[in-house]
């Protein structure tokens, strides 16, 4: 038998980071706040668009850190900073491999608190 070994440490997710704001976080806005992709087909792509709005007055760097399944992917053009009023657009893709309800979620680190954007997919039973 292989020993399978430990995931790799990664500090974004560990301590002291909290992630229990959803929504909105010092001026950082989700829209929508959780994506859901309802009526899924084995092998068909989905896309869902998200942004990370500042709608605080002061100008913002923030730091998206990617869905940790291989199922969603996300694609992002960095600015750098992020003016107030200005949004940050993210791609959201969903590629399932079989019919069942999948979960994830995007990090949002930003200097005033850190943002978490649920992701949903689930198969519906009017397709």
């Amino acid at each position: 038998l292989v020993d399978r070994a430990a995931p790799p440490r990664n500090p974004l997710l560990e301590a002291p980071h909290s992630y229990h704001k959803l929504g909105a976080v010092g001026g950082i806005a989700a829209e929508p706040r959780a994506l859901h992709f309802s009526g899924i087909d084995v092998g068909r792509t989905l896309t869902a668009k998200l942004r990370l709005l500042n709608a605080s007055g002061a100008i913002v760097r923030m730091h998206i850190s990617a869905p940790s399944t291989p199922f969603f992917k996300i694609d992002v053009v960095k600015r750098g900073r992020v003016m107030p009023g200005m949004a940050e657009e993210v791609t959201v893709s969903f590629h399932p491999t079989d019919l069942r309800h999948y979960h994830d979620q995007i990090r949002v680190h930003c200097e005033s608190g850190h943002l978490l954007v649920p992701l949903h997919a689930y198969p519906s039973a009017d397709a």
